[in-house]
């Protein structure tokens, strides 16, 4: 019974990231990134509010962000779109967004 045991643990650490993840933070920006499987990937960002700030330059910062992301995360060749569904209701301030990009 103490060697399943010990396969089971095995095989939930070799599996994938823990969830609950974390964010981690990279300047002004707070983020997490998942692997979807078939080389897609969900970025969720949420940004700091800064003194002089709008939602037109929070979404700059977060569209900033998620291209240099996949481009360092693909080597450069990715596509990426936005993660948002079209059923949600836009919430203003705009503090968050969530990206999907592929690696191609």
């Amino acid at each position: 019974m103490n060697a399943l045991l010990q396969a089971l643990c095995f095989c939930a650490a070799v599996a994938g990231d823990p969830y609950p993840q974390l964010a981690q933070q990279a300047g002004d920006l707070w983020f997490t990134h998942e692997r979807l499987g078939h080389g897609k990937h969900l970025l969720r960002l949420s940004v700091r509010d800064l003194i002089l700030d709008s939602d037109h330059h929070r979404k700059q910062r977060l569209a900033a962000f998620a291209q240099q992301f996949a481009d360092q995360t693909c080597q450069g060749r990715y596509k990426l779109a936005d993660g948002e569904r079209a059923s949600w209701p836009k919430i203003r301030p705009l503090y968050a967004k969530q990206f999907v990009f592929r690696c191609v």
